[in-house]
């Protein structure tokens, strides 16, 4: 996929350039940019950018220079000290948040229509209250992302994802410098990538290895305590959807916990069974996503005549939790929350 980005353009001042007034600079930004075809893509933005990325500190060394890094499309070029940013993905914004970025540094992120409170993430994180909403991932409003005039977007991109180009392009055509970081969630090193990518995108490397390293260690003191109970139950994910169906997904943390059960692989993602196929669900223990409100799924579930003939049901160990946490969630902080789940269950 080609990748074109709008840098930010520092005018080499002339040498009297102190003595320029505001229109004079002004006027020098549109020629710089027009030249390079930046009109286009919003000269508002993207003046305010520059003028924001050209300016000096009181000890005159030039403020909001560029570095180039590697994203999922290649080598771009970002803010080495973005001040300004929207992040464009759930997981991608707790990730951020845990990495120590400081909320006031976040001008949006995409929540949907019940904003951060219908996240079961960021509605445990006090600092992301506060983050304006810009709308719902993938129905990019790009006059509410310019209005927040970043300095950088922020998204995870799924490699050959037809879907998730396009909301690339669309955020690209803004004008303003897009990380597109590595969207990983089916694997255990694909969620440590994810984390490691977010500190590149925010130019905190090194809060990433430590992130990733305090979960893992976390993770690992979990695994020490289950080994500890002998072999360990099979175990199946089930999500529910409509006319009885379930779907048996993957999940990296049970992966990468050792439980053995019939789980969809990594390179199946889901597997969809019928109301008539509920009865290949075996596994001793079952962990249901559910809403809010469990009794929906409760009683979708209990109108299958197979649903009270399966292992786990039988024995009682069927267990409910939160859908939006484990159906979608995968930042580190994400990872905690379903790790004191796995506790619960498995105490």
């Amino acid at each position: 996929m080609d990748r074109t980005v709008s840098h930010s353009i520092c005018l080499d001042p002339a040498p009297d350039s102190t003595a320029l007034d505001t229109d004079e600079q002004w006027s020098l930004i549109v020629d710089a940019l027009t030249r390079r075809g930046f009109l286009g893509a919003g000269l508002g933005v993207a003046a305010a950018t520059l003028l924001a990325a050209c300016s000096s500190d009181e000890n005159g060394v030039e403020s909001g220079s560029l570095v180039t890094v590697q994203d999922e499309t290649g080598s771009v070029e970002i803010p080495s000290d973005p001040q300004r940013m929207v992040i464009a993905h759930v997981s991608a914004m707790a990730t951020v948040l845990d990495l120590g970025v400081p909320p006031e540094k976040i001008v949006g992120g995409f929540f949907g229509l019940e904003g951060v409170s219908g996240d079961a993430v960021l509605r445990t994180m006090p600092e992301a209250a506060n983050i304006p909403n810009l709308g719902t991932a993938g129905t990019w409003n790009k006059e509410a992302i310019i209005g927040a005039s970043p300095d950088l977007i922020v998204m995870l991109l799924t490699a050959g994802n037809a879907y998730a180009a396009k909301s690339y392009d669309e955020l690209s055509a803004t004008g303003v410098p897009v990380f597109a970081g590595f969207n990983g969630f089916l694997t255990w090193d694909e969620m440590k990538k994810l984390v490691t990518s977010m500190g590149v995108a925010v130019r905190r490397e090194e809060a990433a290895a430590e992130l990733n390293a305090r979960t893992e260690e976390r993770l690992l003191a979990i695994k020490d305590r289950l080994s500890a109970l002998g072999s360990l139950p099979s175990v199946t994910l089930l999500r529910t959807g409509e006319n009885g169906v379930v779907y048996n997904q993957v999940d990296a943390l049970l992966d990468a916990l050792e439980f053995p059960g019939d789980r969809a692989t990594s390179e199946e993602f889901t597997r969809t069974l019928t109301a008539e196929q509920l009865d290949q669900v075996t596994s001793d223990v079952i962990i249901v996503g559910a809403f809010q409100d469990q009794q929906d799924v409760r009683a979708q579930l209990a109108t299958n005549p197979l649903w009270e003939r399966l292992p786990a049901v039988r024995s009682g160990n069927v267990h409910y939790v939160d859908d939006s946490l484990w159906g979608s969630g995968y930042s580190p902080r994400a990872t905690q929350l379903r790790l004191d789940d796995i506790e619960r269950i498995f105490s």
